[in-house]
């Protein structure tokens, strides 16, 4: 058995690079931790301003004033939901949304659209190709809300 010198190894000169850069701050280290602080800067932003508008539409709801659907993003739907089974709203959970979001779309709109239009009770504006969406009509989400739901 051939003796290899300690540092020699691939491994430990591995492991030795990786701390090293991530104590300097350097290399691929320093791009990971740029990226995380960018993520992190659009995630928080993107959830306080749906944590206030979901306030918002429930303030009107209470003041016998329905709030408009336009104001129902993908992220209040969300918020809903995992508010109403008590999880907290974290973070990570949302990071995680994103990069599985960005990963999966469009196999999922892709599988969507084959078994809305496999049923055959979808609204007739879905299958005409000559139809043009309303601005009232794009306000209305009630599919993108069931689907999403």
């Amino acid at each position: 058995m051939s003796k290899i010198p300690f540092l020699a190894s691939p491994v430990i000169a591995s492991v030795l690079l990786s701390t090293s850069s991530a104590r300097l701050n350097v290399g691929d280290e320093k791009k990971l931790k740029e990226n995380v602080r960018v993520i992190d800067g659009h995630v928080m932003g993107i959830i306080p301003d749906a944590i206030e508008r979901r306030r918002l539409r429930v303030e009107e709801k209470k003041a016998g004033h329905p709030a408009a659907l336009a104001d129902k993003g993908i992220v209040s739907i969300v918020l809903d939901n995992i508010e109403s089974r008590g999880m907290p709203v974290e973070r990570n959970i949302a990071v995680a949304s994103i990069i599985a979001g960005r990963d999966t779309t469009a196999d999922c709109m892709g599988w969507l659209f084959h078994l809305l239009g496999e049923r055959g009770k979808t609204p007739k504006f879905s299958t005409d190709k000559h139809y043009t969406p309303t601005v009232e009509d794009i306000t209305k989400v009630p599919y993108l809300e069931a689907c999403i739901r």
